[in-house]
């Protein structure tokens, strides 16, 4: 629909339509922005849950190998050597091998490692979970606020008021804010997990890892702190500046904090 077709539709509203009309499309489009960041969210959320469990899984089995009882592999052997005798077409040759193999159980990394590995990761799924759970409740709320249509009555901007004055309040915008937050932590128990679980196995690929993570890092804190720095440095700077420079761009929720 056109300007001009929209603009001779309404021309015979009455003010109070038209401003209810206003509000109800402000509201609607607040609403759709916040639905289409949640399901963002909620979709990266359940990937990224599906990445951790793979690797979590594999991890906790690492740290069960490690507690394995020393007489769990004694017998192990000595079934072997049993075996061996009760079946004299068994080569002699081969159970020293067989032997060796029957306990060679072992983690792929130390027993430290493996439980510290453990503990992020799993702390990383846990918060990955807890936003898609924070997701959801986050769009029934938007939901019920966006449930009730205005028709333009008085009543109705007076109960569209108290809605908005709960979201705001309850800190429901501040919420969804926070799940990307949230996902945010969860990545950065993952990616230090899997450094200390790639230094375990090989130094040289850890070194290279880290590097990678560590260039990411500072780029996270580089676009997180330069509109906090640019903040600090306008106020104390730009009355002896003869050009105001341009406004970073890279605002994000973690970047408000220091705003």
């Amino acid at each position: 629909m056109s300007t001009k077709s929209r603009r001779s539709e309404h021309a015979n509203e009455s003010p109070v339509k038209t401003l209810g009309r206003l509000v109800f499309e402000y509201d609607k489009e607040m609403c759709k922005s916040w639905v289409e960041e949640i399901d963002t969210l909620m979709l990266f959320a359940a990937l990224f849950s599906a990445v951790v469990t793979a690797f979590a899984v594999a991890s906790f089995e690492w740290v069960t190998k490690a507690r394995t009882d020393p007489t769990t592999a004694l017998l192990a052997r000595i079934s072997m050597q049993l075996e061996h005798f009760a079946d004299p077409m068994v080569p002699v040759a081969n159970l020293p091998t067989l032997l060796a193999s029957a306990g060679n159980n072992d983690p792929p990394i130390s027993l430290g490692i493996a439980r510290r590995v453990n503990g992020l990761w799993y702390t990383s799924l846990t918060l990955a979970l807890s936003s898609a759970l924070i997701c959801i409740i986050c769009k029934q709320w938007v939901r019920e606020y966006h449930r009730v249509s205005m028709s333009g009555s008085s009543e109705d901007f007076s109960f569209r008021q108290m809605r908005l004055g709960g979201l705001q309040a309850w800190r429901v915008p501040e919420i969804i804010i926070s799940i990307s937050l949230i996902l945010i932590g969860a990545l950065l128990c993952f990616f230090v997990g899997l450094a200390y679980f790639v230094w375990g196995l090989d130094r040289q690929v850890g070194i290279a890892l880290i590097t990678i993570e560590g260039i990411a890092a500072v780029g996270f804190l580089v676009t997180t702190l330069m509109p906090g720095l640019q903040y600090c440095y306008a106020a104390l700077c730009i009355p002896r500046l003869r050009r105001v420079p341009a406004q970073c761009a890279w605002k994000s929720p973690q970047s408000m904090l220091f705003l």
